[in-house]
């Protein structure tokens, strides 16, 4: 399964690309059918659900740690320091992986909230 990601390089500078997660036949709920696909299973330290209001811009800020966000309502912009940015909707997910540099920016673009489910990896 192919997701996008918010890496950083050596010297903390941002960029989007492309990261595969394989699939493999799932059994997570025995008996599950034939065509049950799973991605392995990732240690998380917990989750944390943001609402944010109508206009907000988030500034440059780098991750705590890395995260798995889920964009549960809205549309948001989301900017790398290479000057890229990439249009966020409503079920996209990616991997936020840039902890350290600059970061990020991001802001809502329709003039209403919007909500994500942040899921901070081990």
């Amino acid at each position: 399964m192919d997701i996008f990601r918010v890496n950083v390089s050596n010297d903390g500078e941002t960029f989007f690309d492309e990261t595969d997660w394989p699939l493999a036949p799932g059994d997570m709920a025995p008996p599950s059918p034939v065509e049950y696909v799973a991605t392995p299973m990732v240690a998380a330290d917990g989750v944390r659900i943001v609402h944010t209001p109508a206009g907000y811009i988030d500034e440059w800020h780098p991750v705590p740690q890395r995260m798995f966000v889920i964009l549960l309502s809205g549309r948001l912009r989301l900017e790398t320091t290479d000057g890229d940015h990439r249009l966020i909707k409503t079920g996209d997910m990616f991997l936020n992986e840039d902890d350290r540099g600059r970061g990020h920016p991001m802001m809502e673009v329709d003039g209403k909230a919007y909500a994500m489910a942040l899921i901070h990896l081990s």
